[in-house]
């Protein structure tokens, strides 16, 4: 089936097990670029090598946050924003700095 997903961008929420791992999976399959997100390192890590086993040619990526926090989406927001995000990248590394960024709760990628 072809969904017409080639080069969008999708980011899944609690990607790391379960159906949001087969939700991302599925749609590196489809050529989207695909951003795994999970509480952890270990777990965001261990969800992007799945998917690369599955779909070898995947453009996929990762961000260990908690996007349940006003600070974990903050640093996400910059994260993404970033012209350096990498394959994997952790909100653990700038905890501080997020928390005194976060203003509000939820998140809000539209801006």
């Amino acid at each position: 089936m072809d969904l017409g997903l080639e080069g969008k961008l999708a980011l899944i929420t609690g990607s790391t097990a379960g159906i949001g791992l087969a939700t991302a999976t599925e749609l590196a399959a489809e050529g989207a670029g695909v951003i795994v997100n999970g509480r952890t390192n270990e777990r965001v890590e261990r969800a992007v090598r799945a998917i690369r086993e599955r779909v070898p040619a995947a453009d996929v990526r990762g961000i260990a946050a908690d996007l349940g926090t006003a600070a974990g989406c903050r640093w996400s927001q910059r994260a993404l924003r970033s012209s350096t995000f990498s394959s994997t990248t952790s909100a653990s590394s700038n905890r501080n700095r997020s928390r005194a960024s976060a203003t509000r709760s939820g998140c809000d990628f539209s801006r």
